[in-house]
């Protein structure tokens, strides 16, 4: 995704809905960072499902696919403009994470170097907004990549109620893991 804002964070252009301008992305944390600091801002950030439609109905549809829910995760930045010493506009970038497998690929090939036990790879990855993997590697018992289920209970509970880390045997669809 890529969006031209002005110097109040409206909307001037999106590159894949341009027929949709003028609402304002105040809200989103690395818009208001940059134009806070003046400096670009990088980061993952979370596009709540009313404003989802806005930035295009096929990525509505493949949040969709990838879990259910139109909300999305993207990893970004927002660039700051300046003409005269004087910010101007912001560009936002970025990519969307939900349903996207290279990143998860890259880190489990990173992590765990293309190692296999009984011809699966030793590691796995996954990225979850909220309680949902909206991108991972660890695959369902037909073999699909497990997009759009949920952490367990027991990880869900101390992780995302309590604010804890997670470290042991987790129970992820339907195989025990260490993570």
């Amino acid at each position: 995704m890529l969006n031209l804002l002005d110097w109040e964070a409206t909307v001037i252009i999106r590159s894949r809905n341009p027929q949709t301008v003028g609402d304002s992305l105040a809200g989103n944390p690395l818009v208001q960072k940059a134009l806070q600091t003046g400096r670009a801002q990088s980061g993952t950030v979370f596009i709540p499902s009313d404003e989802l439609p806005n930035e295009g109905e096929d990525i509505v549809n493949r949040c969709r696919r990838s879990g259910g829910e139109p909300a999305a995760m993207l990893m970004g930045a927002a660039v700051p403009i300046f003409l005269n010493n004087k910010c101007t506009a912001v560009v936002l970038a970025g990519v969307l994470l939900n349903g996207d497998v290279k990143e998860v690929d890259k880190i489990r090939d990173l992590i765990f170097e293309g190692k296999l036990y009984k011809a699966k790879p030793v590691g796995t990855a996954t990225i979850f907004m909220k309680d949902l993997r909206i991108s991972t590697n660890v695959t369902d018992n037909r073999g699909s990549r497990a997009i759009g289920t949920r952490v367990s209970t027991e990880v869900a509970e101390q992780v995302l109620k309590r604010g804890l880390s997670w470290t042991g045997r987790a129970r992820v669809v339907d195989e025990w893991y260490i993570a």
